[in-house]
Formats: C-alpha cells, structure tokens, sequence
C-alpha cells in the first residue's frame, strides 16, 4: 500500500498541492455532473463546494511550495 501511495503523490501528483483544488477540477466535476443529469435544477457553483479562505490564509503567510512539477 505504501508503494501504491508513494507513486500517487510523487510520480502521478495524483493530490493537489499549494492553493488546493484547481479551479478547473472542480468546475470540470460539475460540468461532468451535469452532462450524466446526476445534478438537477441550477448547478452549484464552484465557490459554493469549496472553501479557498482557510488555505488561502496559510498560503499567504507561508508562502507557496515550488520547485517540481506538482507544485502549482
């Protein structure tokens, strides 16, 4: 299991990193949503699904992460 893991978070960068989720994660989930009709009436938008404020916060005192491919 731990093999499984490591290759997820260092080869495949399968978790996001730094700000948390991409934008484009989170409106292409909806979007995929909303074409198999799984959601009904309006769509949530993204903002409403996820909280930036909390990891927004840290960022801005810690800094961003860089220097590899999954660091955004």
């Amino acid at each position: 299991m731990s093999g499984c893991c490591s290759t997820l978070v260092t080869q495949e960068a399968a978790f996001p990193v730094n700000s948390g989720l991409d934008q484009s994660r989170i409106t292409g989930t909806l979007a995929t949503l909303a074409q198999f009709k799984i959601l009904s009436g309006t769509a949530p938008t993204a903002a409403s699904l996820v909280d930036t404020g909390p990891i927004s916060t840290v960022q801005a005192k810690l800094g961003t992460m860089s220097g590899g491919a999954r660091w955004r």
